[in-house]
């Protein structure tokens, strides 16, 4: 871990440190390090004052980035420059950050933005903060006019503009964040972020970094119908909400405990959002229904996303045997055969093989694209996260379809290989 004045004997490595992640506490920085470790990174350098590590990390194997816990966001480092008294960042005119923008990679910077996104990003953003005290001479510099500076800058690359990238304040696909600290000034690209500060829910349910891995394994797109067919407290579907504005989404329960809390956590976390000012999630709609008897007409869902009971906390696994099933059959009815319904479904270790025989039972009907298994909390509990394809009726009829769905339709929604090395790597921790 690198402290005080130190800090100048890394400025190789963290100017060609590829990914960093930032924490909201020092005490967590040595449990993300050992995860970093798990999962192949190297050259692991903690900022324990800066909340940030430095890594670099394969580009074809960015999706395992997913399985991180106790971060608040990771991001693609642009450049990053260590902070002294002559440091040009300094010069009133910010001439500097001219060149600093033209020297970045952008080629691996967008190249490593669509393979976590899947998609081509279009527009472009700058943002930027500052995090020093009164006494820093960073604190002289202006944020306004830094992010001015930055934002002439990126309309000079003409590899962004060569590809009809744009500027866009309002909705940007790609956002240069730039944060000034003491000793640091570090510009990167977000890839994603946990939602720590959108708002408190009353009711506490599964935690948000595995609401976000559900939703993300999913890959809602807009338009579409998400429905969450044990939805609890709602919490998968709130984290769902906040990332996919235009889609709609839907909640079911038997519980009606469950379900009063789940509307306590949707109205709370709306109040929140439109008293801080921040992004409000997308409206949730909740019914009482049974999992395996909904009141939804044929192929009328194209997303199902759901943390299902393990036989821990919620059922028994004995239970499981026939759930998983029922489940499945009624999912097979009112899920879209276009070839782009799918289903995420969680569960746990106890559970996995009979999910996994569910899915066998149903083969005609889905398709196992893949599963994936890692380690989560304290005591290291094994889960597992399935994703499920809806075959369409040509598929029914073919029986050499395999596991590895790509239709002409709907390859560009799944991109299979990005998983291939997440079980055998996050198994270790």
């Amino acid at each position: 871990r690198v402290h005080g004045d130190n800090i100048r004997e890394y400025s190789i490595s963290l100017m060609s440190a590829r990914f960093v992640c930032t924490t909201d506490s020092i005490s967590v920085i040595t449990k993300v390090e050992a995860q970093l470790r798990a999962i192949g990174a190297t050259n692991i350098i903690s900022l324990s004052q800066e909340h940030k590590i430095f890594f670099d990390f394969a580009m074809d194997r960015v999706h395992q980035l997913l399985v991180l816990r106790l971060v608040e966001r990771v991001m693609c480092v642009a450049f990053c420059e260590v902070l002294t008294e002559e440091s040009s960042l300094f010069n009133p005119d910010y001439s500097c950050f001219d060149g600093w923008v033209k020297g970045v990679d952008w080629i691996t910077i967008i190249d490593c933005w669509k393979r976590f996104h899947r998609k081509q990003p279009l527009t472009w953003t700058v943002s930027t903060r500052r995090q020093v005290p009164s006494s820093s001479r960073a604190h002289n510099t202006n944020r306004l006019d830094i992010q001015h500076a930055l934002r002439q800058a990126m309309h000079g690359v003409t590899f962004l503009e060569s590809i009809g990238m744009s500027h866009d304040q309002h909705k940007p696909h790609l956002c240069l964040f730039v944060v000034v600290s003491p000793r640091l000034i570090v510009a990167a690209v977000p890839l994603m972020e946990r939602r720590l500060k959108r708002g408190v829910m009353k009711h506490k349910g599964l935690h948000h970094s595995l609401c976000w891995l559900i939703t993300h394994t999913a890959n809602i797109q807009p338009s579409e119908n998400v429905l969450d067919p044990m939805c609890g407290k709602a919490c998968v579907l709130i984290e769902a909400s906040f990332d996919h504005p235009d889609s709609h989404f839907l909640g079911s329960d038997l519980d009606a405990d469950q379900l009063q809390h789940a509307q306590q956590n949707i109205s709370g976390v709306l109040e929140q959002s439109n008293s801080q000012k921040i992004h409000s999630p997308t409206a949730i709609s909740l019914l009482s229904a049974d999992a395996c008897q909904l009141p939804f007409r044929e192929q009328s869902i194209d997303v199902v996303i759901s943390d299902l009971p393990f036989g821990r906390m919620f059922g028994t696994v004995d239970n499981n045997q026939t759930l998983y099933r029922e489940l499945l059959t009624e999912l097979s009815r009112i899920v879209t055969q276009n070839g782009r319904g799918r289903c995420v479904l969680m569960t746990g270790d106890e559970s996995e093989s009979i999910l996994r025989e569910a899915v066998r039972e149903h083969s005609q009907v889905w398709t196992l694209a893949h599963s994936f298994s890692f380690l989560y909390g304290e005591n290291g509990k094994r889960l597992w996260i399935f994703l499920l394809i809806r075959k369409s009726p040509t598929d029914m009829m073919d029986v050499s379809v395999i596991a590895n769905h790509n239709h002409a339709n709907g390859s560009e929604l799944f991109d299979i290989s990005v998983w291939k090395n997440v079980q055998s790597n996050s198994s270790n921790w």
